[in-house]
This record gives structure tokens, sequence and C-alpha cells, in this order.
């Protein structure tokens, strides 16, 4: 019987949510974990769950993040892409330290990260990592490189295909990304993993810049009469994601609701729609 840990409840199969009754903190018991897990959860890491303790059963005590699972975030019908972009940079950057000491991940998905509303980053799960050229004993059938079926030997780019899946997912539910940045994650799912995009190509160079709100704002601005003369180099401009804008709180909206209703038919048919 565990007298130091009580047990608050299951977070997932083999996963408890307890209280640390000597030190009135809230913990993470993970049961069921392999041994190299315990020597590579030893070394603290910017972005991952932080190894507190083995307690004499042989359950690892983790620090307990408060933070939603990524996939949380995917069930919302829209996400911000200033968000996805910190989301996508927290997330490089902690995997990229993992690259740059001989290991991958092997296990990145929705349910291995937790997400703040800031947009940090915190990987779990190191259970099915390894050292690179190593064979990897874990498949997601939507997350992982194709390779990892094959049991090839693990590198980075296998953890690159993984994070450009989670942007692509992530990219579905915003607006204003540009169609070359999609490109650069196509890049990173092709199934040859010689050719596949770098872990840096993963995040946007810059902030997106266009929401569909700006859209029809600028295209208002650009456009008192609601034709669509004005408005062509303007469109030109998104198209190639230059342009400044101005603030928002500065933009009316349309009091009418029949142009309002006529300006969004000229951006849905006029402008290039973000890709599904």
């Amino acid at each position: 019987m565990n007298i130091r840990y009580k047990i608050f409840r299951p977070l997932a199969p083999g996963v408890q949510l307890a209280q640390d009754k000597t030190l009135s903190r809230w913990v993470v018991l993970k049961e069921k974990h392999k041994r190299q897990e315990i020597e590579l959860a030893k070394q603290p890491r910017a972005g991952f769950a932080t190894l507190l303790d083995q307690d004499p059963s042989g359950a690892l005590v983790f620090e307990y993040c408060p933070w939603p699972k990524l996939a949380h975030y995917l069930d919302r019908p829209r996400l911000d892409s200033q968000w996805v972009i910190r989301v996508l940079k927290h997330l490089t950057q902690a995997i990229g330290q993992l690259h740059d000491e001989g290991l991958i991940h092997g296990d990145l998905h929705p349910d291995n990260l937790l997400v703040s509303e800031q947009g940090e980053v915190c990987i779990l799960d190191l259970g099915n990592a390894c050292k690179i050229g190593q064979p990897v004993q874990h498949f997601h059938p939507l997350f992982s490189a194709p390779e990892l079926a094959t049991k090839t030997p693990a590198s980075p780019a296998m953890d690159c295909y993984s994070i450009a899946q989670i942007a692509w997912h992530l990219c579905a539910k915003t607006r204003g990304f540009s169609r070359a940045y999609r490109q650069q994650l196509q890049s990173g799912l092709i199934f040859n993993s010689k050719q596949r995009t770098e872990l840096a190509a993963l995040v946007p160079a810059a902030p997106a810049q266009f929401s569909y709100r700006w859209l029809l704002a600028l295209t208002l601005i650009s456009s008192p009469t609601l034709t669509l003369d004005a408005p062509m180099s303007l469109r030109e401009q998104f198209r190639s994601g230059a342009g400044a804008l101005p603030p928002l709180s500065a933009v009316s909206t349309p009091a009418n609701q029949h142009h309002s209703a006529k300006l969004h038919t000229i951006v849905a048919t006029h402008l290039d729609p973000p890709d599904p």
C-alpha cells in the first residue's frame, strides 16, 4: 500500500493523478514503463514532463502539468493562427534538443502533448524514445512515419513526419497560413524519409498575416462600392503575403446585411480559399 501518494483519478491506462501527501503537491504516477524511460526522463529538458522520483512500488513520479492535451484543442471548430505558431515553435525546439542528443521521441501524437492556452508545450511519454539508428517498437496508424511499420532504424525524419502531421491537423483549423507553408508541410509527409523536410521548416517563418476577418475588412476598406475592380491589387498582395494591416479596431463592419453577404461572396469567390 502506498502511504505517501493518494490516488485521485486515472488519466490514462496505467497513469494516475495523485496527491503527494508529504510535499502537498499534485503528481502523476506512471505504473507501466520501460527501463530506458527512467534513464531518459532523469535528464531535465525544456518542454518535457519532469521526472521527480520513483516510488517503492516502481512507479515513476512525474510533475503534474494541468494543461489539456492537444487532442482537446483539435476538437474546437477554429484555432488562432498565432497560437498554432507558438505551439509548433515550442514543439520543434523541444524535439530538436532531443535530436541534438542523438535521440528521437518516436511516438508524437496529440494525446502525448499537453498544451497551454498560451501555446506552451509539455511532451509526454519517452517510453518509445530511442537512440538514432536503433529500431522503434511503436507505430501510430496516423501520426507515425510510414517507415516505422517496417522496423526501419530510427532517424530524426520520423519525428519530423509526426510533427508535420500534427501541424497539418492544426492548420486545418486555422485561416491565414500561406500556400507555400502548406506545401512545406506536404514535404514533411512524403514517404521517402531522405527527401522529407527538416524540423525547422515545420514552423512558419513569420506569423500568419491574413485571417478571413482581415480579408473581409481589407476588401471593405479598398472597395467602398463593393465592386470587383478596386480590390485587384490587394488580392495580389493577399496571395503574395505582402501588405500592411490596419488595426482591426479601426475597421467598421458592414451595417447593411445585404452588403455583408455580398462582401462574403466577393472574398469567397475571388480570393484563394484555404486548403482543406
